[in-house]
């Protein structure tokens, strides 16, 4: 990977990004896309059902460590957004929730 950064403890590198945070429950992690950096949350064992995602645009450093900064802070990875991202990648859950019910 050709950004560098100093990681904070416990945070690893693993391909195409880096493991901030891993529990029975769930996993955090950053992933680097075309253009930014990707905070995702997914339920542990299961990384191809992405849960949630949080873009950090641009590929330096700065969004790097944005990134991570925010995986470390982010109090409830699987219910809830993290500070200080750019964008969503997907849709609001819970507004996905919503739409589901109107066309059930």
């Amino acid at each position: 990977m050709s950004t560098s950064v100093a990681l904070p403890e416990g945070v690893t590198p693993i391909d195409n990004g880096y493991r901030i945070r891993e529990t029975d429950e769930y996993v955090v992690d950053v992933w680097r896309y075309s253009f930014n950096w990707r905070l995702v949350s997914y339920l542990a064992g299961h990384q191809f059902t992405t849960e949630r995602g949080y873009c950090f645009l641009g590929l330096g450093a700065l969004p790097l460590e944005r990134a991570i900064a925010a995986g470390l802070s982010w109090e409830n990875p699987l219910r809830s957004d993290p500070p200080d991202y750019d964008k969503r990648a997907f849709p609001d859950p819970q507004w996905a929730e919503h739409l589901r019910e109107r066309v059930e």
